[in-house]
């Protein structure tokens, strides 16, 4: 009972907080009525008007490393590849970050196992394992990535085989339940 008496007194003083505070490996942007108004907010104190007349969204624009799911690949030369590749990123552009992305980390975790996979779907074996193969893959991934307000600084293979793609595909299958269906 006290708990819910003190959510409730927390959640009525946050309506009148007017200040957000980003901190410095953060960036923001102000939203008045869900409009988004001026530009990005630095680090520091920002002033906001209570009752959610105003809500500071920010986003971390400090450099995350990624390493990605193993993707099978066929070479434009009819090899198949195991490859597997990490990249650090970071947010360039907060405001198409938060504001036109839906579930921001996600939709660029696809987008770097999609533009990867793409390139080095235009490659061949040699191609792929020569050493100067991540500039290529690093100038693809960085030109999608821009359309998201991210910028990547660093591709990496973590990963990288020639070996045979199997896929395995049940044709019928029925469960064991336990009891003698047999008659």
């Amino acid at each position: 009972m006290f708990e819910k008496l003190a959510d409730l007194i927390i959640a009525t003083l946050h309506l009148f907080k007017f200040w957000t505070v980003v901190d410095v490996y953060q960036r923001g942007v102000r939203l008045r009525f869900g409009k988004h108004v001026g530009g990005v907010l630095e680090p520091g104190l920002h002033l906001q008007w209570p009752f959610r007349v105003d809500d500071i969204w920010t986003v971390d624009v400090v450099p995350y490393p990624t390493v990605l799911d193993k993707q099978g690949i066929t070479t434009t030369d009819g090899k198949s590849v195991t490859a597997r590749f990490g990249c650090t990123w970071y947010v360039e552009d907060p405001v198409k970050y938060l504001l036109e992305l839906e579930n921001g980390e996600q939709s660029i975790l696809d987008m770097l196992h999609g533009a990867g996979g793409e390139r080095l779907r235009r490659m061949s074996r040699d191609e792929i394992f020569d050493p100067g193969s991540t500039e290529k893959l690093l100038r693809a991934v960085r030109t999608r990535a821009k359309e998201l307000g991210i910028a990547v600084d660093r591709v990496y293979f973590v990963d990288l085989v020639e070996a045979p793609i199997v896929s395995l595909m049940l044709d019928h299958w029925t469960p064991n339940t336990g009891r003698n269906e047999s008659k």
